[in-house]
This record gives C-alpha cells, sequence and structure tokens, in this order.
C-alpha cells in the first residue's frame, strides 16, 4: 500500500476526480479497481520496490503478478481501511 500511496497520492487522486466532475465513489470504485486488478511485469524495476517480498514468492513462476483472488480481497481491505473506513461495511468489497 505504501507504494501505491507514493505513486498515486490520495489528495491529489482525488482532485484529480474532482477536476473531472466524479464524486467520491467514483474515486473509490475506480481506485479500488485499478488497485486490485491491475497486473504487474516482474521488471527490475518492480523487483526492487520495498516490500514487495511477499508478491515475488508467491507468484515466483509467473513472469507477471496477476493477484488471486485471496490477495486482492486482502489489499482492497487494506485500500479501503487506509481510508478511514471499514471493509466489512464497504458495498463494493462483494466485487472481489
Amino acid at each position: 500500500m505504501d507504494v501505491y500511496w507514493d505513486l498515486r497520492p490520495c489528495y491529489e487522486t482525488q482532485e484529480l476526480y474532482k477536476r473531472h466532475n466524479l464524486k467520491t465513489f467514483d474515486y473509490w470504485k475506480m481506485e479500488l479497481e485499478y488497485l486490485t486488478c491491475s497486473t504487474w511485469a516482474k521488471d527490475e524495476e518492480f523487483c526492487n520496490l520495498p516490500n514487495i517480498s511477499y508478491l515475488l514468492n508467491k507468484y515466483q513462476d509467473s513472469p507477471k503478478i496477476r493477484l488471486d483472488k485471496e490477495d486482492r480481497r486482502n489489499l482492497g481491505y487494506e485500500f479501503i481501511t487506509d481510508l478511514g473506513m471499514n471493509p466489512y461495511t464497504f458495498a463494493l468489497m462483494h466485487l472481489m
């Protein structure tokens, strides 16, 4: 999550959504989908990110990392918790 917040700072990203006349729920939904449905190539830059060893070990047999359901759910919970919400009552968690 730290890498995600470094790359897409919450307030700056939310301001971008507002400039496009999108609402808070659009931000939550689109960023949650972006975060949990992305596929990452295991290139040198990715492999050198901090705290990435879990993903590198779990998905070591694949040239790309595509999160499984368990990891998508856990990452989604972390995202929602970081925003100050309870993931178990957040409506979009059923999408994961």
